[in-house]
């Protein structure tokens, strides 16, 4: 089993938490709730933080995975990232309204919806192996040249670093710590899971004839974090294992 690192589960796990208070207040925004206008900028402050964190260490940690066979790692990722990414594009293609979005179109295929994180993620792994072979000036200045424009991403991350290293190993000891650490080594199923919670809360609003604002920020947070627990909790149980990835078929043992 791969060693865990406490400090980059516990960045990961904020990292998630932080996404879905973005979705629970901008979701319901865009089906027509009204927010209140310190949330959204409470949210924008992080927005340079989010996803560019959990997709750096994601990279961080791919040179471990690539340690394996390139075989077994494209199998790997096809496993854990393709098939999940198929099952939860169908699920929101079928379910969450938004304009052009048939499942019949190839076009709603790519980066679909709130899953365009692991659609770029997979591209991303797809060509790693290549990136992991050159000399790494190679690989990191034209990626430097890209992100020229938003400079905004590179001190959210570097001031991040300090502050995670002095605060990371006291706030891991806690309750809190660990549980948010526990997010983040299960990040992908509450990354997968809370976007669809969330959505049947919403239409399930709908039906209050009075506005619920805050409340329903909070309905969304509780239920995203609800479902995405319990889908955690039983990730390795079929049938929930075939939700978030293919799942293996254990040896058969003579009795």
């Amino acid at each position: 089993m791969t060693e865990r690192i406490g400090w980059v589960d516990l960045l990961r796990g904020v990292a998630v938490v932080l996404l879905l208070l973005w979705h629970a207040s901008s979701l319901p925004a865009y089906l027509g709730w009204e927010m209140p206008v310190w949330l959204f900028l409470v949210n924008e402050i992080f927005l340079p933080w989010r996803m560019p964190t959990l997709m750096f260490l994601s990279g961080m940690l791919l040179t471990r995975a690539r340690r394996n066979d390139l075989r077994d790692y494209y199998r790997g990722k096809a496993r854990t990232l393709l098939w999940p990414y198929l099952v939860w594009s169908a699920l929101y293609l079928l379910t969450f309204p938004f304009p052009d979005g048939s499942i019949l179109s190839a076009r709603s295929w790519i980066a679909t919806g709130y899953l365009w994180f692991i659609f770029f993620l997979l591209a991303y792994v797809v060509v790693a192996p290549l990136a992991t072979r050159l000399a790494w000036p190679i690989v990191i200045l034209p990626a430097a040249v890209i992100s020229a424009a938003a400079p905004a991403v590179f001190a959210m991350i570097f001031l991040t670093a300090i502050v995670a290293n002095r605060v990371a190993p006291g706030l891991a000891a806690t309750t809190a710590g660990r549980s948010v650490a526990w997010m983040g080594r299960n990040s992908i199923v509450f990354y997968l899971a809370h976007f669809p919670a969330m959505v049947a809360v919403g239409q399930i609003a709908t039906m209050f004839p009075v506005p619920l604002g805050l409340w329903l920020v909070v309905a969304n947070l509780v239920v995203g974090l609800l479902t995405s627990s319990v889908l955690a909790r039983y990730s390795s149980t079929l049938p929930v294992a075939w939700l978030l990835r293919i799942a293996r078929r254990r040896p058969h043992t003579a009795e």
